[in-house]
């Protein structure tokens, strides 16, 4: 069927009134649109047999207009006249424009003659035989300094928006899109043509959506000539994005938004931050092995200076306690001295074997039977204090070479300090897990196996947290207690190659996870 439906676009009144008027004559039905959007949406909804269209418009252009057209496959073929006042035969590149005619806006009386030619060649399908676009009602036109020079800007502006390397794109007052570039195209994977006449918010995802709108929304409420930026996440990209409003003579046109691609700029931040978190970790590490190195010279000269002179004070008291004394006060004043002694002799031994550089047994053990024959030992001494274990277990564990000695009083050193800090009882649960993604505090993910002991104890004040690991510091009320507990655990496991982790709140418990790196990785 033959379709009698044309489809004038101008937002001049008069020129929307005289077309209309010329091609009814013609026993056409006519449409009109006032802008380059609104014309394109007819397009889209309704089937045309020829669409006439200024070259100058608000919001969408003629040049735009017909870019989006020959964008659709279906509308490709359409045929398209351009009809303006700022089209000259001097006009360059209206080749590239894609219209199949162009008419100047002259006399009333050319004009018409000019758009009933133009229907008659549609419908003989003269210009498409031929190839080219026809440039009709040029003769005797006036040649304007003022047309050219702003066919020119426009040239200037398209040239340089197409090329930038950031996404530009306008949208009218009702938030939709008259304009789009290149690059706009490229990061929201949209074609430009498909682009325009898209409500700018179906651009952005569910998560920075919120973000835009409220920029865009409160740039409108404002009318000012802010300019608000910020970064969102979009898709593999990460953007920055600086909105404005659109003022043209006092009054509000739109919105300009430009987009960024900081993506490799963000990804060096990142890299930074891990790299300095990486050397904060290892400056720590260096300071903890002094601390050690310190404490191994310091306990040779102990154990020279201090350790043997209390060796013989001690047997001489055990000589005299042993005599016979009528005086009590003085007995129980030597039973205090060799108390006292004993107690000092205690802590100087845990500090020498603390120090004391041994040849580790280096062997291909099972750290989850390790810990279950642990389990096994423990449990009376639990069981006794009111604190059950649960245990669970991965099956198939990978093994390691270490130490299986070493281990031993790892974790027999944390299960004790676990059952101490359940005075009232309590569940400790002892877990092992192996994994190939394990985050380590310099900030590697490395294949390694995993022992925790989460206990439902008294927990840990966070500002004790930083400190458990140093030597001689201890939260416990026992004055006995030498500190050196958690320092020669962390030293074993950093051997290893691991580390310690702590999580732990008040009233509620701490967890100790140990983790150890496979060298060979998980399955091998």
């Amino acid at each position: 069927m033959d379709c009698r439906e044309i489809l004038v676009v101008d937002n001049d009144t008069f020129y929307l009134d005289l077309l209309g008027d010329i091609i009814r004559e013609k026993g056409y039905r006519v449409h009109t649109a006032s802008d380059g959007l609104q014309g394109l949406e007819l397009v889209k909804q309704k089937a045309f047999r020829c669409v006439f269209v200024d070259f100058i418009m608000p919001k969408l252009d003629g040049a735009r207009f017909i870019e989006c057209v020959r964008e659709d496959p279906k509308l490709k073929e359409l045929p398209i006249t351009v009809i303006s006042a700022a089209i000259t035969e001097e006009s360059p590149g209206l080749d590239k424009i894609g219209a199949d005619f162009y008419l100047y806006k002259g006399p009333e009386k050319t004009l018409k003659k000019n758009v009933l030619e133009v229907l008659n060649q549609i419908e003989n399908k003269t210009n498409k035989a031929t190839g080219s676009a026809a440039l009709l009602g040029t003769e005797g036109m006036n040649k304007r300094a003022v047309v050219k020079e702003l066919m020119s800007e426009r040239r200037h502006r398209e040239v340089v928006l197409k090329n930038i390397g950031e996404a530009v794109i306008e949208t009218d007052t009702n938030v939709q899109v008259i304009y789009a570039n290149t690059k706009a195209a490229s990061i929201f994977n949209i074609p430009e043509a498909l682009i325009i006449g898209m409500p700018l918010y179906d651009l952005f995802k569910s998560e920075s959506l919120p973000k835009i709108r409220e920029a865009v929304e409160g740039l409108s409420a404002r009318f000012e000539s802010d300019v608000v930026s910020f970064i969102i996440p979009h898709d593999k990209y990460v953007l920055k994005i600086v909105l404005a409003n659109l003022i043209e003579e006092e009054e509000d046109r739109g919105t300009v938004l430009i987009a960024q691609d900081v993506t490799d700029y963000h990804t060096k931040v990142r890299e930074l931050v891990l790299a300095n978190k990486k050397l904060k970790n290892m400056q720590e590490k260096l300071v903890q092995e002094a601390k050690f190195s310190m404490i191994g010279h310091l306990s040779t000269t102990i154990n020279r200076e201090i350790e043997s002179p209390l060796v013989s004070a001690s047997s001489y008291l055990a000589l005299l306690l042993h005599g016979k004394t009528r005086d009590d006060s003085i007995r129980d004043k030597l039973e205090v001295i060799q108390e006292d002694i004993h107690r000092a002799r205690a802590m100087i031994r845990d500090l020498i074997d603390f120090g004391k550089e041994e040849e580790s047994k280096v062997e291909r053990i099972d750290v989850g039977e390790i810990v279950r024959r642990i389990a096994a030992l423990v449990k009376h001494r639990a069981s006794s204090s009111g604190v059950t274990i649960v245990e669970d277990y991965c099956e198939n564990l990978p093994t390691l070479d270490a130490d299986a000695d070493k281990l031993k009083h790892v974790f027999i050193n944390i299960i004790n300090n676990a059952i101490e800090a359940m005075p009232d009882g309590g569940i400790l649960t002892m877990s092992t897990t192996a994994s190939s993604t394990v985050s380590f505090p310099e900030g590697e993910t490395k294949p390694a196996i995993q022992i925790a002991f989460a206990d439902t104890g008294v927990g840990i004040p966070p500002g004790f947290i930083p400190q458990i690991f140093n030597p001689f510091f201890s939260a416990k009320p026992d004055k006995n207690a030498t500190g050196l507990g958690l320092s020669t655990s962390m030293k074993t496991i950093q051997d290893l190659g691991g580390g310690i982790e702590v999580e732990s709140t008040v009233g509620a418990g701490s967890t100790f996870t140990v983790k150890i790196p496979l060298v060979e990785g998980i399955g091998e």
